[in-house]
């Protein structure tokens, strides 16, 4: 292997290279399941696994990915263009007014949803109308190259169809029907159960409690009815995924990382508790998606998407403010891409091409302020209002040490920095509601290929997307899982894309560096693909349905709160009762858990027996 040779001869040096680096990454996630004392010697093979497949080329790093922005020819103003422009602005005009409503009285929700419906639906027509958007000659051009994206398609619909599958499967037996996993899907059944049946109106974390209302209406006020939605959101994370990867890696990263995702045990297993931080993916993917494919399009509804998206998420699990620090990074390394291309072009139209860069998003950007503005309107109003409710509650699990100094943990940095690293590929969490306890969060496989990537993403952190992944996954594993006293998965849940968006960059070598090879051998790079995310699948579903639903641990877990609380109302004795269904403040213990007996509100009761 001493030098190149030629393409479509045989193995080349960048192939074998990559091949090393794997087997590399390989032997250390073995070492590291063996024994933690390992961990050290694992750590030093990733990075040199990386560090080797960082090496095999660097044009697998854009041979496959979505390519720059778009360059759209300036398009002169049409009576189209100019009606488009007149509908946002009305459609803006009544999301305003609905925003300037809310922000003042919170109730205000009851009638000015309709004006953000109609708002909504005006501004997505105007912008369709400005951007030249015309429905049949897009259906007309899809038909005549359906060749082209008919197999992909088909892929993304069979990886969607496996995630629904895995998700759903025997969700009414596990999590246990009669058992109760985190005081969070008690509130979220409270709360749901008063928008049904006492006029309930919760401004916090609406992406949670209203679908839950909705599936307590269609299905009845039962646990599964519960769940059911947080489990539909879990599987439909893969699709907002799927099109953010391809922005990034390419159509054939992207679906292997999708792929990876979809048959994830961390997630099918947080998809089934009932976490706020399930929507708050949902939102975050789907804002990251549409302002991917903004920067490269110009189009102004995936920017209005984006900020509707942002705004939902605001209202909703602390983590979530990170988010738009990520579609900060994203934009910014966008940005710095864009501006490498200019420098490199004709220094005569450098001046011209800034101008023209930055004009064809101006528009845009003007749209993703407005729309986060009108739709947070609300949440801002209750900040102004009730800032010490607000902003204690909702910033407590974000960066603690910097807002409440004396909850600080005392175990030093580096022993919680390795513990948080160790979560993915040794030990895991500990809570055994969301795992097994004593398993790593990922597969061999999928914790193999998020570590080379890691290392390749550092190793070229000025390239492509590189920054924008890393920063987003170190950023959420430092503010929620270093920094907090108790360590807890689902305070790290936000970067669980970004480190399947790092598996897909060590995809997309292996992906991109299949071209300089003979056609046979070519064939045997993709089969070796297939082989690795068959693995991965067999991994994941054989533990998460072979064992860790069954695991007595696991079980016994959705039980001790339960046990909790008959212990507790087993104390009251003689005369003295309870309320259910009473209107305590959100975080009241006796009222978490109120939902599960299903009684009125007022109800007395006299004995364990009733009230259980």
């Amino acid at each position: 292997m001493g030098r190149h040779m030629a393409k479509g001869q045989g193995w080349t040096r960048p192939a074998f290279l990559l091949l090393m680096g794997l087997l590399l990454g390989m032997l250390g996630q073995a070492l590291l399941l063996k024994e933690r004392a390992y961990a050290p010697a694992a750590g030093a093979l990733f990075v040199l696994g990386g560090l080797l497949a960082a090496l095999a080329g660097g044009k697998a790093d854009t041979a496959s990915a979505a390519g720059p922005a778009v360059s759209r020819p300036p398009r002169r103003h049409s009576a189209r263009t100019t009606a488009g422009i007149a509908l946002t602005l009305g459609g803006t005009a009544a999301l305003g007014w609905a925003g300037w409503q809310c922000f003042w009285r919170w109730d205000a929700v009851r009638t000015a949803w309709r004006w953000y419906l109609a708002g909504g639906l005006i501004v997505l027509a105007g912008m369709a109308l400005w951007d030249g958007y015309q429905p049949l000659a897009a259906l007309r051009r899809g038909w005549e190259t359906r060749r082209r994206w008919a197999g992909e398609a088909a892929a993304v619909a069979l990886v969607m169809a496996l995630a629904f599958a895995v998700t759903l499967a025997g969700l009414g037996d596990f999590p246990p029907a009669g058992g109760i996993s985190w005081n969070d899907e008690a509130q979220m059944g409270k709360d749901a159960y008063g928008v049904l049946h006492h006029d309930g109106l919760p401004w916090q974390y609406p992406t949670s409690v209203y679908p839950v209302a909705l599936s307590f209406l269609l299905f009845g006020p039962t646990t599964f009815a519960l769940r059911l939605p947080f489990a539909i959101m879990g599987a439909l994370l893969c699709l907002p995924f799927y099109f953010l990867a391809r922005r990034l890696l390419g159509p054939a990263p992207a679906l292997a990382a999708a792929f990876l995702l979809a048959v994830s045990r961390y997630r099918i297993a947080l998809s089934r508790l009932v976490l706020p931080v399930v929507p708050d993916l949902l939102c975050a993917l789907i804002a990251l998606a549409c302002l991917a494919r903004a920067l490269r399009t110009r189009g102004k509804a995936p920017y209005f998407t984006a900020g509707l998206a942002l705004a939902l998420g605001l209202y909703s699990h602390a983590s979530f403010k990170l988010v738009p620090l990520f579609a900060l990074v994203l934009m910014g390394s966008a940005a710095v891409r864009r501006l490498g291309e200019i420098q490199r072009s004709p220094s005569a139209g450098r001046g011209s091409l800034y101008w023209q860069s930055l004009r064809g998003h101006l528009a845009g950007l003007a749209v993703l302020l407005v729309s986060l503005a009108v739709f947070a309107a609300p949440y801002a109003g209750f900040v102004y209002r009730e800032p010490q409710v607000a902003l204690t509650e909702r910033f407590t699990s974000i960066l603690p040490a910097l807002f409440h100094p004396s909850a600080a943990p005392a175990q030093p940095l580096g022993p919680r920095l390795v513990r948080a690293l160790l979560f993915y590929n040794l030990e895991g969490e500990s809570w055994p509601a969301a795992n097994l306890p004593g398993t790593p969060a990922l597969d061999p496989v999928s914790g193999v290929l998020f570590a080379l990537g890691l290392v390749i993403a550092l190793a070229g952190i000025w390239r492509g997307p590189n920054a924008f992944v890393v920063i987003w996954f170190l950023v959420t594993l430092i503010g929620g899982g270093v920094l907090p006293a108790e360590f807890r998965s689902h305070r790290i849940a936000l970067a669980m894309p970004a480190v399947y968006l790092l598996a897909g960059l060590a995809v997309q070598k292996l992906w991109g560096l299949r071209e300089g090879l003979a056609p046979r051998r070519r064939s045997l790079a993709a089969g070796l693909l297939g082989v690795l995310l068959l693995l991965a699948a067999a991994s994941n579903l054989g533990l998460f349905f072979g064992r860790q639903i069954r695991d007595p641990r696991v079980r016994a877990e959705f039980d001790r709160d339960i046990s909790a609380l008959a212990s507790t109302l087993a104390g009251f004795q003689g005369q003295r009762y309870i309320y259910l269904m009473a209107n305590f403040p959100f975080y009241n213990p006796g009222q978490d858990f109120a939902w599960l007996a299903g009684e009125p509100p007022g109800r007395r009761i006299m004995s364990l027996a009733e009230a259980l």
